[in-house]
């Protein structure tokens, strides 16, 4: 472009060049296509009016270096880009930071390569007839638009009449924010600030750094405005089709967005077919930013061909299957780092520009679709939707030119929803009324935690037993947040409170009631559950749901931490140790009828669990999520495969008689077998888990007198539960299931406590999306596990419908081991 070089080759004299290469001349090189090949000859910069970072070495097989006195000279077989940038392990900066004074000398080492093949023509030959041109030019904001009647000819026609801009003033934009991406930039001269609606200047950039990479990298409007800071800049301009193929040759995987010289957002670049442009997916980044990008990437008129199809309605009973997983995985589990609230104070104002607006009813629409009902508990939700439906109605009223009317569709699904989830609770809640209708602001549904471990159910005054029909409606329903539960609070005399407690009330505030009510004054008070074998667990202060979360026969006590040792079992926790066996009645049952109702009563408190739920027992040990923690739901199904498992053992170590105990062994297996056929595996393993335990595999008696036939399906359940090579069997039976099934959710909540555990939520400041990713693979398959009803025929009866379903929703079962082990060598005792 401007000053000279000396060409010399392996048969020239050291000191004696070949050639000497001015203005417009192309360096040695034409037609070595061979990439592997090195240079057969070396440039030298002969002056110093070479304009600094326009002439470099050839990517692919040198790469030219700025010495500290301003000479160049061309290495040959230098690495080439994407090595370098393995080598380092980092990625390009989308917006680099700002040029200091060793960056005028050097250019950061993580946007050289990319700059250099920018700057650099691979193939000469093609150089000046190309229409696809690596190198637009290097062209000063001061000078009119090129004009062929203008200028140089020779250089109009070599150059392929390359675009000039005028930006000749201080201040003016050389694009603005929403604007389509076409270029990227690398400045050459001068300097610009980079302009955000809405939060001003958020950084300014020099000499050798770029710009404009993240519209062209996700086809989505520009995030900035450009303004010039400064008269005379010079600006390096790639076009798109020019930066893709840049892309395919030099770029790495991770591309990093800074503001005010700090990451804010990392992507990383998704391998695709070949005729497909290229994906970013979000590794990192900070809440705020990983909504822009949601709404200018994911959502509305941005999204492309090959993008996102849009989700289930809000309305639809089943939950939604996407494909794009930075959406999918970003509402599942967006609670653990940016709470409802914050999400909608950082949606853009519903005010503000159409297409803007078109993005915001997408994201609002897709957040109902996913994670539907919690949505509609918070009430900045409900404000926010009720907002943009107004604003999107009065565009519709003011300018009916506008396309709107796929939006005003969604908004009217999602504020039906809204509307429904309102007055499905309107009955039970205490109400108060807004735009959007009845909102529950406080709940009057109360639960009750019986003595003696009888199931949670619903509290009815007056009712002396909470047994039978009108418990298994309940099992059906939901419980929420906002729902009070009724729970007794013993002190080490065994005298006790009852108290009446929100299901997300801390275990803090019912210690501090239940002090205050039995007139206990220390200050280093416990709340402790003490199990009915008298083991004592001590209640994080913070921890939700406490009353949900006891073990099958568990009470809770106060106690000062020295008196620990003083808490014993209850009477009603004796007495649930003395039970008989209901061997009457299991006799007449059929194997497949008990199967049935087992999974259909589980089936029902399988289908009321949340994803949320999920997060938040993984996440019990963290005081800072983002919202009310109330994992009743999953409690009471984690109680249920306790019960299950329990089950088992009690009826078998209480039937005395070998033949009987024979009998039911078989139908135990028998029962785990059609558990299995209805896709019930949490029933099914809960059942093996039963009878591999050691109270029932000492009784050789009894599995002498198994059929041989028996002995092989049990060993078929059995090696389901074989844990090695991380449950591969169990693992691979369940993916060659189809919905409706129950997965085994001990293992599910393993399998999440490892990703949560062995990866920290925050990096440098920026949210660890890839934990997020992990996070929701889990939570995925709990939603394919219920895309579809369960609508099994019912087996043929021999007992009534509700005989058999109030026997299966209310079993009574011992949970101590040691007493377990005692009855089991009471009826065989050890030879």
């Amino acid at each position: 472009r401007r000053g000279s070089v000396a060409v010399s080759g392996d048969g020239s004299r050291r000191g004696s060049p070949a050639s000497i290469l001015d203005s417009a001349e192309i360096l040695p090189g034409r037609g070595r296509r061979d990439s592997s090949l090195p240079r057969r000859t070396s440039a030298v910069f002969d002056t110093d009016q070479v304009r600094k970072g326009l002439v470099n070495g050839d990517l692919k097989s040198g790469a030219a270096t700025l010495d500290v006195t301003g000479r160049h000279s061309a290495h040959e077989r230098r690495p080439s880009a994407p090595e370098a940038l393995r080598r380092r392990g980092s990625g390009v900066d989308l917006i680099p930071r700002p040029a200091s004074e060793e960056r005028k000398a050097s250019l950061d080492s993580r946007t050289r390569e990319l700059q250099q093949a920018a700057l650099l023509v691979p193939e000469p030959e093609t150089f000046f007839q190309s229409p696809a041109l690596p190198i637009t030019e290097a062209f000063p904001s001061k000078t009119r638009t090129g004009n062929p009647k203008r200028g140089n000819p020779d250089r109009k026609s070599q150059a392929g009449n390359p675009d000039r801009k005028s930006k000749a003033r201080e201040s003016d934009d050389l694009f603005r924010q929403g604007d389509v991406g076409k270029s990227w930039y690398i400045i050459i001269r001068g300097s610009v600030n980079v302009v955000i609606q809405g939060r001003g200047t958020v950084t300014t950039l020099g000499e050798g750094d770029d710009f404009g990479k993240l519209a062209l990298l996700n086809d989505a409007p520009r995030a900035a405005t450009i303004v010039l800071r400064e008269e005379n800049c010079h600006f390096l301009r790639v076009d798109k089709e020019d930066f893709n193929r840049i892309l395919r040759d030099v770029e790495a995987n991770t591309v990093r967005l800074q503001e005010h010289g700090k990451d804010v957002l990392v992507l990383e670049r998704v391998q695709e077919a070949l005729d497909s442009h290229h994906r970013y997916s979000v590794v990192a980044g900070t809440p705020g930013k990983m909504v822009e990008h949601l709404l200018a990437t994911r959502l509305g008129e941005s999204v492309d061909c090959d993008g996102v199809p849009s989700p289930a309605s809000p309305s639809c009973d089943g939950d939604v299957t996407t494909t794009d997983l930075f959406l999918d995985d970003f509402f599942l589990t967006h609670v653990l780092f940016m709470p409802p609230s914050e999400l909608c104070d950082d949606e853009d104002d519903p005010e503000g520009k159409t297409k803007c607006r078109k993005r915001v009813v997408h994201f609002v629409y897709a957040w109902a679709s996913i994670v539907q009902d919690p949505m509609f508990q918070e009430s900045s939700v409900l404000m926010l939707v009720e907002e943009v439906g107004r604003c999107l109605r009065e565009d519709l009223l003011g300018r009916p030119g506008l396309e709107l009317e796929e939006e005003r569709k969604l908004m009217e699904e999602v504020e039906d929803a809204a509307r429904r989830h309102a007055e499905a609770w309107a009955s039970e809640a205490e109400t108060v009324v807004s735009g959007m209708g009845v909102v529950p602001v406080g709940s009057a549904r109360k639960w009750k935690l019986p003595p003696g471990g009888q199931p949670i159910c619903l509290f009815r005054p007056g009712s002396a037993s909470q047994e039978g029909g009108d418990d298994v409606a309940a099992a059906a329903r939901i419980m929420r947040a906002t729902d009070d539960i009724i729970f007794r609070v013993h002190c080490a005399d065994h005298t006790y409170c009852t108290l009446r407690f929100p299901l997300a009330a801390p275990a803090d505030i019912i210690k501090r009631s239940a002090a205050d009510k039995l007139g206990i004054k220390q200050d280093d008070l416990l709340l402790v559950e003490v199990k009915s074998s008298g083991e004592r667990v001590v209640i994080p202060e913070h921890r939700t749901c406490v009353a949900t979360g006891l073990s099958l026969n568990g009470a809770l006590f106060i106690s000062p931490k020295e008196h620990l040792d003083a808490l014993t079992p209850v009477t009603e926790q004796l007495e649930a140790n003395d039970l008989e066996g209901t061997w009457s009645f299991l006799e007449g049952a059929n194997s497949q009828e008990l199967a049935y109702w087992i999974t259909l009563t589980d089936w029902e408190r399988f289908h009321t669990i949340h994803p949320y739920e999920l997060l938040y027992k993984v996440a019990e040990t963290e005081s800072n999520l983002t919202t009310a923690q109330c994992t009743a739901n999953l409690d009471v199904f984690l109680r249920r495969s306790s019960e299950l498992q329990y089950w088992v053992v009690t009826e078998l170590v209480l039937c005395s008689n070998l033949s009987k105990r024979a009998q039911l062994l078989r139908k135990f297996i028998k029962v785990a077998a059609h558990c299995q056929e209805y896709g019930n595996m949490n029933a099914c393993l809960a059942v093996v888990g039963g009878l591999g335990n050691g109270a029932i595999t000492r009784l050789t008696h009894t599995w002498e007198k198994l059929p041989a036939k028996m002995r092989k399906v049990y060993a078929d359940l059995e090696a389901l539960t074989d844990p090695s090579r991380n449950h591969r069997r169990y693992r691979a039976h369940l993916g060659a299931l189809q919905p409706p099934v129950i997965p085994f959710m001990p293992l599910l909540l393993k399998d999440m406590t490892f990703a949560h555990e062995g990866n920290q939520t925050f990096l440098d400041g920026l949210v660890n999306f890839e934990k997020m990713h992990l996070l929701a693979v889990s939570l995925r398959m709990l939603r394919a596990c219920r895309a579809r009803p369960f609508n099994a025929t019912p087996p043929p009866a021999t007992k009534s419908d509700s005989e058999i379903r109030a026997y299966v929703t209310s079993m009574r079962v011992i949970d101590n081991s040691k007493i377990l082990t005692q009855l089991s060598n009471k009826i065989e005792p050890r030879r």
